[in-house]
């Protein structure tokens, strides 16, 4: 059962993380890729006539759309800054306020440590979820007025679901990770050296796969990389594995993480 005003508290962590640097920052990102996706639609059509890929011009290739503009926005959201900025809030949340001894005020309330590390996460989960309606939202309707609303967009819209599950199981480790080593930079340096280490593992069993260890190959689906990025999967065939592998991480991290919690000495 949640403690009384818990409400009150959550709202409170939201206008916190909303308020930050990484939290501002998240939400113009979030809308400089609507707009950037927007501007590419908008360059393509122009020289679409005149530039040619693989021997065929440039408007034969691709889709002028608002569906395809969402699409794009989509990749470009999620390309890199964006789960860096997410990373970044979800160490100031935690790291930062042990740094500067502001967690210590809200451990020191009769509320269980649990329903701390709950607010602070649902307020993250927040900021993930206005990032992803304002970058869908933002370039649906500029690139549907310029280019129409045509298309099934069921495809485009569950990606932007399953974003929403990929920042999930980001924050979560970005939670764990800022438990364990107190420092909002070492944050996302270490969660970015990480999954680079796991690209290159996977990169590597992957390679072995082709040359015949079947089994090397199934691992590579399994890996955490693999399971942040099941969002991909709206671009051409979602892949069952990446979802689970997803969920996995989500409750390994997110346990770890409230172990970590309750265990953990506030000064």
């Amino acid at each position: 059962m949640f403690p009384r005003h818990f409400h009150h508290f959550c709202l409170a962590e939201t206008r916190k993380t909303m308020l930050r640097g990484s939290g501002i920052a998240a939400l113009c990102v979030a809308a400089g890729a609507a707009l950037l996706a927007v501007g590419a639609m908008q360059m393509a059509q122009r020289v679409g006539t005149e530039a040619q890929f693989n021997g065929l011009p440039l408007d034969q290739l691709v889709e002028f759309s608002g569906l395809k503009v969402c699409s794009w926005a989509l990749v470009a959201r999620n390309f890199y800054l964006l789960p860096l900025l997410l990373l970044w809030a979800a160490g100031a949340s935690f790291a930062g306020e042990l740094r500067n001894h502001t967690l210590r005020e809200a451990l020191a309330r009769p509320v269980p440590r649990w329903s701390v590390l709950c607010a602070k996460l649902l307020a993250l989960l927040t900021l993930s979820v206005a990032t992803l309606l304002l970058t869908g939202l933002l370039s649906a309707t500029l690139g549907g007025a310029l280019f129409g609303f045509e298309g099934d967009w069921a495809p485009v819209v569950l990606g932007y679901l399953a974003s929403f599950l990929s920042d999930l199981g980001l924050v979560c480790l970005g939670i764990l990770v800022a438990l364990l080593i107190r420092n909002v930079a070492g944050v996302v340096v270490g969660v970015t050296l990480f999954l680079l280490l796991d690209l290159g593992l996977r990169l590597a069993l992957k390679l072995a796969g082709a040359l015949g260890l079947e089994t090397a190959a199934a691992v590579a689906r399994w890996m955490p990389g693999e399971a942040l990025a099941a969002w991909e999967g709206f671009q051409g065939e979602w892949v069952l594995s990446s979802f689970i592998g997803l969920g996995v991480l989500i409750a390994a991290a997110l346990g770890l993480g409230l172990l970590r919690f309750y265990r953990l000495d506030v000064p």
